[in-house]
């Protein structure tokens, strides 16, 4: 006769998954809808529990014990020193009962430097947490372009946001990676204590301009009358003073206004009708 194995004693994790760590415990990352799964570099490759939360949260993240295992691997040079992280990830969307709704499998890789030092880790988190603040402020400020800010409709003008949104993030991953990671993070200088902050802020600028020019591109047809275009205006107020607020300290403002007023480019992204060049980029259609 066989009977039941004896039980575990306290929770098991997997050590081929991340884990959002929170007041709950452990639990683990799952793949969601139109969520591309570099967003999610950082829980996926990079983060320990103790080196991060976001600003205003108390969430921390592990990454699989795998991955820390080859940072060790690295560290005692039982690896290569020039041995690259590459994680294949897969997962499964569902509606956590029965029913899938589809297999996801992506090749995720960066540079061994980024890896192994924590300095750049936590730098590489923070850049793709600002990148949500922007897409966050994004889809808010198009709810703002829809009659009474899109109040009592449950998703006000969804498609649009969607489409925007994944324009926006098409966009950042190609900023993310030749001008944030190998362009910044990637030459920068060891020994200079402002390095960060200064990757910071540019990463920053590039992120408004994206993000001023994509919802340029979603309020373009919003020019028929006036009330259309008093909402357009609304919408584009709400983005730029939201974004500037969390972004820059009001001495950064007044500097940013000041180079405008020069002719330059300041937070007003190049997609704005307000400044001299347009943007000629399409959004994708339904």
């Amino acid at each position: 006769m066989f009977g039941p194995g004896p039980k575990a004693d306290g929770p098991w994790t997997d050590p081929n998954v991340a884990y959002v760590i929170s007041k709950k415990g452990p639990i683990p990352i799952r793949p969601q809808e139109d969520r591309a799964s570099w967003r999610d570099i950082g829980p996926l490759m990079l983060l320990r529990e103790s080196e991060y939360q976001a600003e205003g949260s108390k969430k921390a993240f592990n990454c699989p014990a795998i991955v820390q295992q080859f940072t060790e691997l690295k560290q005692n040079r039982t690896l290569p020193e020039n041995t690259p992280l590459v994680v294949t990830a897969y997962g499964i969307r569902t509606d956590k009962k029965m029913k899938i709704f589809e297999w996801l499998g992506d090749r995720l890789d960066l540079p061994k430097r980024i890896a192994t030092q924590r300095n750049l880790r936590v730098q590489v988190q923070r850049a793709l947490d600002l990148a949500e603040y922007v897409n966050a402020t994004l889809r808010a400020a198009i709810s703002r372009s829809y009659p009474r800010n899109g109040q009592g409709v449950k998703n006000p003008l969804g498609t649009l946001k969607d489409l925007s949104s994944n324009a926006y993030w098409e966009a950042i991953h190609r900023k993310f990676k030749i001008e944030f990671i190998e362009t910044g993070l990637l030459n920068q200088d060891l020994n200079d204590g402002n390095a960060p902050g200064k990757l910071d802020q540019d990463w920053k600028r590039i992120l408004l301009k994206e993000g001023g020019e994509t919802l340029e591109l979603s309020l373009k047809d919003l020019d028929s009358n006036a009330k259309e275009l008093e909402r357009a205006e609304k919408a584009r107020g709400f983005f730029q003073g939201v974004t500037r607020k969390k972004f820059f300290s009001p001495k950064d403002i007044t500097e940013l206004r000041r180079k405008k007023r020069g002719n330059k480019t300041g937070i007003v992204s190049s997609g704005d009708p307000r400044s001299k060049q347009q943007s000629t980029t399409s959004l994708p259609h339904t």
